[in-house]
């Protein structure tokens, strides 16, 4: 079912920016809102990833319990479950191609779609292990990383696979040994990039993990890249309580800068969907955009008992912008969103 949303886009003025800037920001972000759709609802799971090749989207999440997780596939303008085996809830997915695409979660679970459907690749040197993020350099070349929120579980996991089914555990001093890691995404298989608790990102060169500062211990859940202003930008994003933003401008800068946004709750995900422009999207619906040397511009749907209460944990371009997220403290009442952004 597809519904319109009323959209009210209220833009912050923290910084004195260009004016041709902000009115382009502006008009953007106004287009965008005028399109946004909800495409799907579950109220018996929510919706925690999403990944996709032009017009194709995949979605991942679940419930709670030991059968709680579900993959879903749109087909034309409707979502339908893939015929995966059960298993409990997924957090994240990722792939190189149609037939290479890994979806991870709650006790190791690991699944990969081939050419002849979905397999299970899971580990289990620690049912208590959480796997939050994955990323696919390649058909040969896969990251999963994670941890555990449960006393006595693991912490700071980095799993690599080089595609053939099996996953080895990296261990680097660089590594925190007592923090999650939440996400993990890459440029190429010697730029990728690590964000988890107290303010942890790393970056590993093809040799070597080295952390970057972001100056502060609050969470970070999410990281993706991609062109800005002729160069490549990659961004981080977070926060308990307050939303944050963090941004390293370039592949030799050694510490992360933290953005100004306006003053919203804890951001979940981020992603880069075209040149110069952003979307970041968090808790009780918040949706923003940043376009160029703009601000960023803040995306409030009205109808809050419809999408508002939720929290919007994942979003990407896949075609169109697509968005889900439910409430999660239950795993329930899920949703799906997506809109078109007009040309940039």
């Amino acid at each position: 079912m597809k519904r319109s949303l009323l959209l009210l886009i209220g833009v912050s003025t923290l910084c004195h920016c260009g004016g041709q800037d902000q009115e382009r920001a502006q008009t953007l972000a106004d287009s965008f809102g005028e399109t946004l759709d909800i495409s799907h609802d579950a109220p018996e799971h929510a919706f925690l990833g999403v990944w996709g090749m032009q017009e194709t989207v995949y979605v991942v999440g679940g419930t709670v319990g030991e059968s709680g997780g579900v993959v879903l596939k749109k087909s034309g303008e409707t979502f339908f479950a893939e015929d995966v085996a059960a298993g409990p809830l997924l957090w994240w997915i990722h792939g190189s191609g149609p037939d290479s695409i890994w979806a991870v979660g709650e006790q190791g679970r690991i699944l990969r779609k081939g050419s002849t459907g979905w397999s299970d690749e899971s580990v289990t040197f620690d049912e208590k292990l959480v796997l939050w993020g994955v990323w696919a350099a390649s058909a040969t070349d896969v990251w999963a990383v994670g941890g555990s929120v449960r006393r006595g579980g693991p912490k700071g996991v980095v799993l690599r696979s080089t595609g053939d089914g099996q996953w080895r555990r990296i261990d680097d001093e660089a590594f925190p040994s007592d923090l999650n890691f939440y996400k993990v995404w890459g440029q190429s298989a010697d730029e990728v990039y690590i964000v988890g608790e107290g303010g942890v990102g790393l970056v590993f060169n093809g040799t070597e993990f080295k952390r970057l500062d972001t100056g502060v211990r609050d969470l970070l859940f999410t990281v993706h890249g991609g062109a800005n202003n002729g160069q490549t930008s990659v961004y981080a994003v977070g926060g308990a309580n307050m939303g944050m933003v963090f941004r390293r401008e370039n592949a030799d800068a050694e510490t992360w800068v933290q953005e100004s946004i306006p003053a919203v709750p804890g951001l979940n995900g981020v992603a880069v969907v075209g040149h110069n422009t952003v979307f970041a999207v968090g808790n009780r619906g918040v949706m923003l955009l940043r376009t160029g040397n703009s601000q960023w511009q803040r995306i409030t749907n009205t109808e809050t008992n419809t999408v508002g209460l939720r929290t919007l944990h994942a979003v990407g371009k896949y075609g169109r912008v697509w968005s889900v997220g439910g409430d999660l403290t239950d795993m329930t009442n899920g949703i799906i969103l997506n809109g078109q952004l007009s040309s940039e």
